[in-house]
């Protein structure tokens, strides 16, 4: 995304060199700045010790942090929105599920307690955040289990009874796995490779639900889910079950489109659930053992 302006100076995202493109200036928004390691999240400014360290004069060097409107254009306005996460987010609610070939949960606060390396935490506004768990994979994972444990027919009705962590390709969230490798715990002589299968789905939504408890602050709000694995019922099931939250399926829609007009200022509304789902099971003792299991990987 960089791109340097010649002089040493840069910008970080293609809304800020069409700002540029335009004789508008060097600008950057808040969101995609936390992601260059230059901001200091709590002042949303340039961290001087880290620019310092890496011989970077922000007032050279670095576009101006802003957003909202910040010029014109042939009397047209020019609004900068923030980055593409943060206006996906606003184009939802305060928090979603993404299950795409990865998944993620994130919501907007305006409290961050710790800033843990296992998560993403973005300036969004001037005094709210973006904080967003992002597993390794989630559709990927359902990949695996369709080649190692293909099905013919629905998955179990009941929870699959063996725990999975389905770090195939390793993991980030709850915690970092580098050495890729899916790990089952409980196999028994009745378990079938359905179970296995449901495992791995139910290892995926495991994981989410570490940041979807803390970040849900005791609400029984529905959960906006977006992405393609909503296709399977099954699966969205099976992440009401074990959030304990009802699942709110949205169609498919360009989130940050939405969002970036809401910041800017237009009323568009977020589209209506196609699909509802409400928790059939607890999942609390498996939790702990998933919590277990992953301390020791």
């Amino acid at each position: 995304m960089m791109h340097t302006l010649g002089a040493g100076r840069a910008i970080f995202s293609p809304a800020g060199y069409v700002i540029h493109a335009l004789g508008l200036g060097e600008y950057v928004d808040p969101t995609t700045a936390s992601t260059t390691a230059f901001l200091d999240i709590a002042t949303r400014t340039w961290s001087h010790e880290v620019c310092a360290a890496v011989g970077v004069d922000p007032e050279r060097h670095l576009p101006t942090i802003a957003q909202g409107e910040v010029g014109t254009y042939k009397g047209i306005p020019i609004i900068l929105a923030p980055g593409d996460a943060a206006t996906t987010a606003l184009g939802i609610g305060h928090e979603h599920v993404y299950m795409g070939t990865t998944g993620w949960y994130a919501r907007i606060t305006k409290d961050v307690t710790e800033h843990r390396p296992e998560k993403h935490t973005l300036a969004l506004g001037k005094d709210e955040f973006l904080t967003i768990a992002a597993v390794q994979q989630a559709g990927a994972a359902r990949d695996e289990a369709l080649r190692l444990f293909p099905v013919d027919g629905p998955l179990p009705r009941e929870k699959s009874g063996v725990v999975a962590i389905p770090a195939f390709s390793g993991g980030r969230f709850p915690r970092r796995v580098d050495r890729p490798g899916a790990t089952f715990v409980g196999v028994t002589a009745q378990t079938t490779p359905a179970h296995l299968h449901k495992a791995i789905l139910e290892g995926v939504c495991l994981a989410l639900s570490f940041d979807i408890d803390s970040g849900a602050e005791a609400t029984h709000a529905p959960l906006p889910v977006v992405g393609g694995c909503t296709r399977s019922r099954e699966w969205m099931q099976i992440l009401s079950d074990v959030t304990g939250r009802t699942v709110h399926v949205l169609p498919d829609f360009d989130a940050g489109t939405v969002g970036a007009l809401r910041f800017a200022g237009v009323d568009v509304p977020t589209p209506q659930a196609t699909e509802e789902f409400t928790p059939r099971h607890s999942y609390a003792e498996e939790k702990e053992r998933f919590a277990r299991f992953l301390s020791l990987m």
